[in-house]
């Protein structure tokens, strides 16, 4: 009678096999494991076998990066690396597959469980399979077993040798190379098999396949294959371009030139010219140029010199395709925008990068905050009104006394807007003085266990420091209004990670802030002990807001 393995049997095998085993890191709400497998099988039959990690929506975990145990509750099956964890991968996504992994050799509803290495008390997952007999062979039914590659009496020309063939479905195959087995191998559902043999060394060699019963017990043989292992003269096998065959003109390049080991020489003709190549490895031939100057499709040609100066030629064994590179698109921009409010006037300056042909003028919205730019203002042409360098300037006078946010788009000769050119928001403050405190420099960020603190250069005469948080939408929201030059953000411990960006401004006696902001930006807040901060900016003078574009 079958003995069904209880779960606390299977938890404490699992902890005596991986108890000296480190489990890798496993991300995700996993709360068990898939196991998928046919519902019906055939006994000594092999069948592919598929487990996932899921979530409590059995949705695939695909960050889970834990290792399994396979276990049967019957003495004599297959499972996938018997006693031993397997460990998911990057690759697995969550998912792995064991091809023609699981042999039942008893009849009847057989198990198969699966448990998570660290938690073997708390996850052990299992799927059943009805397992059948297998077809009894009649005296006039035989199995077959047939060599489709390497041919008979055919000849190679290397050390490796692919073997290839046809059979009965889900079976166990071995492979005899000159009277010794040298693997084996499990066949498909259509019963092909393949097998890879390599260190090929006797001149002549004789290949047979043969076919395993549940029991192991050979049941059918393949005819006896001849093959020969040539004397290859030649000394060349195969030529490799890095980073391919299609590259643009003059692109850095690797050649490989695979052939016999210790020649004295070997090189690559391109185009007229001759690479020389070094021996980096026995047999391996490599040499770093780049690709030709002008387009087209190139031949290449390998020539080696062996130790008795016999010259090896081989023409056209492969060929180059050089392109012309894609011109990347340039996109306009606005850089070194400033702002300068005097009274009741703010006064813009600003250059302008990779401007486009039809650019004739600018647009200047603004409005109480980024998403409300109601109002507007156009410029004279872009020749009347740029400056030494480059620098274009214009002015909006006669503004109400409040906080305004600005933005400067590119538009051309009937005033149309060029898409995707305009300035990040830009925030002032209209009717007090922009130039009563200094800007704020050198801010720096130094973490600790569980906050990180921001500090930055004292600002002569400032009374104090308002420190504002950036919205996803560009606008300033003040945080906090703090007397020391420095401002203290506690992580939070638990759930998804958070980047914020932050923004700090020196108060003068009368309230009036720095004319600009300095800005921190990307500081995770949380989860984990120390957040990961990384400082954009904090150069004196510099305005920088997140792009959104005018709806």
């Amino acid at each position: 009678m079958k003995k069904i393995i209880s779960a606390s049997l299977v938890a404490l095998l699992i902890s005596a096999i991986v108890a000296p085993l480190q489990s890798v890191f496993a991300a995700g709400p996993i709360v068990g494991f898939e196991i998928i497998a046919p519902t019906t099988a055939k006994a000594n039959e092999a069948i592919d076998v598929t487990v996932r990690a899921v979530d409590k929506d059995k949705q695939t975990v695909v960050d889970y990066r834990g290792s399994i145990i396979f276990i049967s509750d019957t003495f004599g099956d297959t499972v996938p690396s018997p006693g031993k964890a397997i460990a998911f991968t990057d690759e697995d996504a969550g998912q792995k597959k064991f091809s023609k992994g699981v042999i039942f050799r008893s009849t009847g509803k057989q198990k198969i469980y699966v448990a998570d290495v660290e938690n073997s008390n708390d996850i052990i997952w299992e799927t059943t399979v009805m397992v059948e007999a297998a077809q009894t062979q009649t005296n006039t039914t035989t199995e077959t077993v047939t060599i489709v590659s390497p041919v008979k009496d055919s000849k190679v020309t290397t050390d490796v040798v692919a073997v290839s063939g046809q059979t009965k479905k889900n079976s166990k195959v071995t492979f005899w190379l000159n009277g010794k087995e040298v693997g084996d191998a499990i066949t498909s559902e259509d019963g092909l098999f393949t097998k890879t043999l390599t260190d090929i060394t006797q001149e002549k060699n004789l290949l047979q396949v043969q076919l395993l019963d549940g029991n192991n017990s050979v049941i059918a043989k393949s005819e006896e294959i001849v093959f020969e292992k040539a004397k290859d003269a030649t000394g060349f096998y195969n030529l490799v371009v890095t980073p391919g065959t299609t590259l643009d003109t003059s692109t850095k390049m690797s050649l490989l030139v695979e052939g016999d080991p210790g020649m004295s020489s070997a090189n690559v003709l391109i185009d007229g010219s001759s690479i020389a190549l070094t021996e980096t490895q026995p047999g391996k031939y490599t040499a770093d140029t780049v690709a030709p100057a002008k387009p087209g499709v190139y031949p290449l040609s390998v020539t080696l010199v062996t130790s008795l100066a016999q010259t090896i030629e081989k023409k056209d064994v492969a060929s180059l395709t050089v392109t012309e590179p894609v011109k990347p698109t340039l996109v306009p921009r606005f850089v070194d925008v400033k702002s300068v409010v005097d009274g009741q006037k703010i006064t813009f300056s600003f250059k302008v990068v990779d401007a486009p042909a039809d650019l004739d003028k600018f647009k200047i919205a603004y409005g109480e905050n980024a998403d409300s730019l109601s109002q507007e203002v156009m410029t004279y042409s872009t020749g009347r009104i740029m400056g030494t360098g480059g620098v274009y300037t214009w002015y909006i006078d006669k503004l109400e006394t409040k906080t305004y946010t600005f933005k400067i788009f590119g538009a051309k000769a009937d005033n149309s807007l060029i898409p995707q050119f305009v300035s990040e928001p830009v925030v002032a403050t209209i009717g007090k003085s922009a130039v009563a405190v200094a800007n704020i420099a050198n801010i720096v960020v130094k973490s600790e266990p569980g906050k990180s603190i921001m500090s930055w250069s004292p600002v002569e005469c400032a009374t104090s420091y308002n420190v504002y948080k950036i919205t996803p939408s560009g606008d300033y929201v003040l945080v906090q209004n703090t007397k020391e030059p420095s401002y203290t953000i506690f992580l939070q411990q638990s759930g998804a990670i958070v980047r914020e960006d932050f923004a700090v401004k020196a108060l003068c006696a009368d309230g009036a802030e720095s004319p600009e902001y300095t800005r921190v930006s990307a500081v995770q807040t949380g989860p984990g002990m120390i957040a990961i901060l990384v400082i954009i900016s904090g150069i004196l003078g510099i305005l920088v807001l997140r792009k959104r574009s005018l709806s």
